[in-house]
């Protein structure tokens, strides 16, 4: 197995030729998003917010967790279980597909470039149940100072950031869901869609 394989099963990204997507510039992406994991001392504002709203429910995945466990831990003590996924700090390929009630995705898809948001979005539609799952994505929409790359932006630290535009979010969330909807009301900076496979 070479270095590649080793670092990244690429069955796990569900990539065909069709994507005209390069397995090496996947790789680098996600090294690349993992640098703007911050540490937290508390819950994260979108989680905060969908627990507020009880719409966290059943078996969960906690899809690109992050450096630290705050957001897995709050939602293990709402009473639900929770399963980490990580491409750098918890890579467990096997879980994904696992057909969970719910999917929570939390400033993911803000940090890497179109080709790569696209394996992010595949993944989680392929791990939420198709007959009564839901996913919530939720993603920057403030500010972001840089240099224009993609559809977003190099920040000053070389790493990529998309501020979602109202709209923008939910088009990427139809791409790969049936059905899905802007929540209103969220947390200032950001946005968050609620999707699913069977309706809302």
């Amino acid at each position: 197995m070479n270095n590649l394989a080793r670092e990244m099963n690429t069955e796990s990204f569900q990539i065909s030729n069709a994507d005209d997507v390069c397995v090496a510039e996947i790789v680098a992406d996600f090294k690349m998003s993992a640098r703007t994991s911050i540490h937290r001392k508390s819950v994260s504002a979108p989680l905060k917010f969908l627990l507020g709203k009880n719409l966290i429910n059943g078996s969960t995945l906690n899809y690109g967790k992050g450096r630290c466990d705050n957001d897995s831990n709050a939602i293990i003590a709402a009473g639900h279980a929770c399963t980490n996924y990580d491409y750098t700090y918890c890579y467990q390929p096997e879980v994904l597909g696992g057909s969970f009630m719910t999917v929570y995705c939390g400033y993911v898809t803000n940090t890497l470039p179109t080709k790569s948001r696209k394996v992010v979005w595949k993944e989680m539609a392929a791990s939420t149940r198709k007959d009564k799952g839901f996913c919530f994505v939720a993603a920057r929409s403030d500010k972001i100072v840089g240099e224009a790359f993609d559809d977003g932006v190099k920040t000053k630290i070389g790493t990529f950031q998309k501020s979602y535009a109202k709209g923008e979010l939910l088009e990427e969330a139809l791409q790969h869901f049936a059905f899905a909807i802007e929540l209103t009301g969220t947390p200032s900076g950001c946005r968050i869609v609620m999707c699913s496979h069977h309706g809302l």
